[in-house]
């Protein structure tokens, strides 16, 4: 790489520069299966040690929730996603039985055993370590090392929904003005990486939705008006 950039005359910015990395094969596998078998034993200790509470508490304390299918259903469903936790290495929200008791930074136990480089220099300046599951900046898109590109996809989502509301609040906006508005802020959302990463059915579904609410806040029309009008290109295709 130092001899790439004597050559060409490029400077690499270490403060911009990551170390990251993906494990495939043999030993992702073996890395997924340790992981799981390690959940699948916190989970069991999690559900006896529950069932030992119960019982020292006595059948008084169920007594009214027993006779209701519905309220234990409701009741458990609602304990188990308050317990629900967010792993900052893949972005992933898993029950707390998936994490390490001990574990500060809040990774999943799968995220824990994969491999990540460390100790890696360039021109005697230590390279930042970045977890291959986690979300980074390659080639301007927002995605892992394993090409997840759902983060980018939630960027853009976001962002066009920001630029709908955006025109929702501020109906003073001429329809001139509104639409350039749209070009200059909506288009580059998508058209930027739209050729780059696969949009799944359901998320370009929320996506157009999204983008046709956009362009009937800009040209000030109702809500209800049929889609028709903006998405058939022989009405004008927008």
């Amino acid at each position: 790489m130092h001899q790439f950039q004597d050559w060409s005359g490029l400077k690499i910015s270490t403060k911009k520069s990551i170390a990251t990395g993906a494990l495939y094969g043999r030993e992702a596998r073996r890395g997924r299966t340790i992981s799981n078998a390690t959940a699948r034993r916190a989970k069991a200790h999690t559900a006896k040690s529950r069932g030992l509470t119960a019982a020292c508490e006595g059948d008084d304390a169920f007594a009214l929730v027993e006779h209701d299918f519905q309220v234990q259903r409701a009741v458990h469903t609602i304990q188990r996603n308050a317990t629900k936790v967010m792993c900052k290495t893949c972005g992933t929200v898993k029950e707390s039985h998936h994490f390490y008791v001990t574990d500060p930074d809040r990774c999943c136990r799968q995220c824990a055993t994969f491999w990540s480089p460390k100790d890696i220099e360039y021109q005697e300046v230590r390279l930042k370590t970045t977890p291959g599951r986690s979300t980074t900046t390659l080639l301007g898109i927002h995605q892992s090392m394993w090409l997840d590109s759902s983060a980018q996809q939630r960027k853009v989502i976001d962002g066009a929904i920001e630029v709908a509301s955006y025109l929702c609040k501020h109906e003073d906006l001429k329809i001139h003005e509104a639409l350039k508005v749209v070009s200059m802020c909506l288009l580059p959302l998508f058209s930027f990486s739209a050729s780059l990463i696969r949009w799944p059915e359901a998320d370009f579904k929320i996506l157009t939705a999204v983008w046709l609410r956009a362009y009937k806040n800009a040209w000030n029309i109702g809500r209800s008006t049929a889609a028709c009008l903006l998405t058939f290109p022989k009405n004008g295709g927008l």
